[in-house]
């Protein structure tokens, strides 16, 4: 008797709540700027650090400026 193959699918990630995961963002912006600045840091890297697609985080803050002003917690109105 042979072992069942194991699944190729895996299980999804579990969904956050939108204000969650802009936290979650932040929290690796920071960690991101922290070692290369605001120039040195790309937006790929961040979505990379965050487990989001790039795409993604400019739905969430619109531009890398706004999301490096949630980085120090400046507030930006879209």
């Amino acid at each position: 008797m042979t072992a069942a193959p194991a699944p190729t699918h895996r299980r999804a990630a579990a969904r956050l709540p939108v204000e969650e995961r802009r936290a979650e963002v932040v929290e690796a912006a920071i960690k991101a700027f922290a070692v290369g600045g605001y120039a040195g840091t790309s937006t790929e890297e961040i979505a990379r650090l965050a487990g989001v697609s790039q795409p993604y985080l400019f739905r969430l803050f619109g531009s890398k400026q706004a999301l490096f002003l949630a980085t120090v917690g400046v507030e930006v109105f879209r």
